[in-house]
């Protein structure tokens, strides 16, 4: 929890089945956090809804790229990811690392993002980080309280709260 505490998250995700250890979740958290906080160069890539986007960043100042895209994130992600490493004038051996939001989501959509995700990062012979949708959505909005909100369609919902207490998320409900 120390690791975690340290970024601003407290027990934010479930523990492994081994106690107190961190989970496997947890642990890639902590790598992305320390890798926003250094010098290291990431792409990040969201395919979770019916937006695709990508982000390119270094030491917590990003550039990104969102389009609503519906069903089409095969046909959008490679070239959404080659405009953001244009725009940041990096190719992408520059990349210290590759993330991917992991969900909840689209079955379809994450595929696409995890396997993109994962042929680069295989590729470059990086790092690939999976970031859960809705921790990464409470930690983008700042707030103390927030209740994240996804569609699952079928008239159901992906749904998790979290509360910031001296600047640590925590996961209230999932």
């Amino acid at each position: 929890d120390r690791e975690l505490a340290e970024y601003g998250f407290e027990r934010a995700l479930p523990r492994s089945r081994m106690g107190d250890e961190l989970s496997s979740a947890q642990r890639q958290l902590v790598e992305i956090m320390r890798a926003v906080k250094s010098r290291m160069r990431i792409l990040a890539l969201d395919t979770s809804t019916e937006w695709c986007s990508v982000a390119v960043g270094v030491a917590g100042a990003w550039l990104e790229r969102s389009e609503h895209v519906g069903q089409s994130h095969s046909e959008r992600l490679l070239p959404m990811v080659d405009a953001a490493l244009a725009a940041a004038q990096w190719v992408p051996a520059d990349l210290d690392a590759i993330a991917f939001g992991c969900g909840p989501g689209s079955f379809t959509g994450i595929r696409i993002g995890c396997a993109v995700a994962q042929g680069l990062a295989f590729a470059l012979d990086r790092p690939l980080l999976g970031v859960p949708t809705l921790e990464a959505i409470a930690v983008a909005d700042g707030s103390d309280d927030v209740l994240c909100c996804l569609d699952a369609r079928m008239r159901e919902g992906y749904v998790a709260a979290y509360r910031r207490i001296d600047g640590r998320l925590t996961g209230v409900a999932a």
